[in-house]
């Protein structure tokens, strides 16, 4: 709508620049749908800077092309930016090819399925070097070094689903994308975004992202696939490792992966379990393995799980009474006795059939699990002591009497709103540590300093006034926080203990008289 042209230096007609230009500014641009472009694009301004052509005006360099505000939709918008810029570059033939590639505080949208108008993914910065688009094959970058992206997925509820296009299953088919980049990697804070609204309270999870790398991107090729590896922090207090490939557009769509999770909080996986079997995971860890492959809609998976200190609470009768009505001893007393002398359960849980009628996520092998060892493993047991239930609580006592021989590693108590060190604790802390050292040297043991905070321990005179239940649970969980990392920073300072296999969990809330403790978990 609007284009200035400044500087602008005479023909010359040499062999050399014919045309050179200090600036080209255009304003409110917007580009339909077209041959050569197959989506709409708009920008609030564009700068072209540098620019020189030769005689036939076919081949123009140009210093830097800056785009501000880009939006590119089709329908609905599909990505946009603040800014976009292209360094040392050519235009030949509608064709752009340049040194570097920056974008600004970009965002891309889900188009398919969620909010339209909500981003899948932001970014502050991203660089690619080299670029390169073209009409035959699309935009190629070789590398891309992705700063502070952020995704955030939601899960949608079935009345939220699309149904899908009449014969699409049958055909299996995905148009190509004109996109291909060599690798990619996420740096900065980046961080994933997980929420499941279909269960209450809504589930939701939060990956802090240390090293994320895609590579091998070619989505003119739909059949090739991509490989990433992914090393972050779930929730804070869970390191999480991801690798393997899928091909995103391929018929069928195809995943591997193979994945490990640890010391994840299995009160954050309660809503699956209360709406599942009718029991509430106050507490406990997760360890899981996992080995996983999907082509089109068949999965297999196998999943080793360690569920360690769990503890429950029944929070829907009717579907707790379920669970129970096969068991021959008391639900608490049958999820001890499937522990084991560490207060550990340990099972493998086999995936195998259709995604469309599992709709299997990490909650849902670990409910699986709990109610296929809880129901299946208290039989040799009772099978073993061959008393039945009575036997069964004396098997339980014998396992409860080992647990008590072996803990060797005291708790510490904690003052009231306090979380600092005092000598006391130095000095179970020196006993602690030797201990630890002994049992590291002896094997692979990993060891979890746990944190139990007794509501109203930060209340007290001077408090605000109108501080809300959800500040006042935020605090409590802080002061855990602080708790278990003085103890977790004292060991490691002062006994040279492997920071990465002493884990913290989350802090869990008490009611009562007691005092707030830690503790320390096999």
């Amino acid at each position: 709508r609007q284009q200035v042209i400044q500087l602008l230096s005479g023909y010359s007609g040499g062999k050399e620049a014919a045309l050179s230009v200090d600036a080209v500014v255009a304003e409110t641009v917007d580009l339909p749908r077209s041959e050569v472009l197959p989506v709409r694009v708009s920008f609030d301004r564009g700068e072209l800077r540098g620019a020189t052509a030769d005689e036939s005006l076919a081949d123009i360099d140009f210093s830097e092309l800056k785009v501000h505000n880009p939006l590119v939709a089709d329908g609905d918008p599909i990505a946009a930016a603040d800014a976009l810029e292209l360094a040392n570059g050519t235009f030949r033939d509608l064709e752009v090819a340049a040194e570097s590639l920056r974008l600004g505080n970009g965002a891309f949208f889900y188009g398919l399925g969620g909010d339209p108008q909500q981003p899948l993914a932001t970014v502050v910065e991203a660089r690619g070097f080299p670029f390169a688009w073209s009409r035959a094959k699309g935009t190629q970058i070789g590398e891309v070094q992705a700063d502070d992206l952020v995704v955030r997925y939601r899960k949608s509820r079935e009345s939220e689903r699309a149904p899908p296009s009449k014969g699409s299953e049958a055909r299996g088919e995905s148009k190509p994308i004109p996109l291909k980049i060599g690798s990619m990697d996420a740096g900065g804070e980046s961080v994933l975004h997980y929420l499941d609204p279909t269960v209450e309270p809504p589930f939701r999870a939060t990956v802090a992202v240390d090293s994320l790398n895609l590579s091998n991107i070619d989505l003119n090729r739909p059949e090739e696939s991509i490989s990433y590896t992914l090393e972050g922090m779930v929730d804070k207090y869970a390191p999480l490792s991801l690798r393997g490939s899928f091909a995103p557009l391929a018929s069928p769509f195809r995943l591997e992966m193979a994945g490990r999770l640890r010391n994840y909080s299995l009160n954050s996986l309660s809503p699956y379990a209360v709406q599942a079997v009718g029991i509430a995971l106050r507490s406990g860890q997760l360890d899981l393995t996992t080995e996983l492959s999907v082509t089109g809609q068949h999965l297999n998976s196998d999943n080793r799980l360690s569920i360690k200190h769990i503890d429950i609470s029944r929070e829907n009768a009717e579907r707790a009474r379920s669970l129970e009505a096969g068991l021959p001893v008391p639900l608490e007393t049958a999820v001890d006795m499937v522990s084991d002398r560490q207060g550990i359960i340990t099972v493998s849980v086999p995936v195998d059939g259709r995604l469309s009628d599992l709709q299997v996520g990490v909650q849902d092998i670990v409910v699986t699990a709990l109610r296929q060892t809880i129901s299946q493993g208290i039989v040799p047991a009772l099978a073993y002591t061959a008393l039945g239930p009575t036997g069964a609580l004396l098997y339980l006592g014998m396992k409860i009497g080992g647990a008590i021989l072996d803990k060797d590693l005291p708790s510490l108590q904690f003052a009231p709103n306090r979380s600092d060190l005092s000598a006391d604790q130095h000095g179970l802390l020196d006993s602690v540590g030797r201990n630890l050292q002994r049992k590291m040297q002896e094997g692979g043991t990993t060891y979890s300093i746990c944190s139990q905070v007794v509501s109203g321990e930060t209340e007290g005179e001077g408090e605000p006034p109108g501080k809300t239940e959800e500040e006042r649970r935020r605090e409590l969980y802080r002061l855990g926080e602080q708790r278990a990392q003085a103890v977790k920073q004292y060991l490691v300072r002062n006994f040279k203990l492997d920071p990465d296999r002493l884990f913290i969990c989350s802090p869990t809330l008490t009611s009562g008289s007691a005092r707030g403790t830690v503790e320390f978990r096999r």
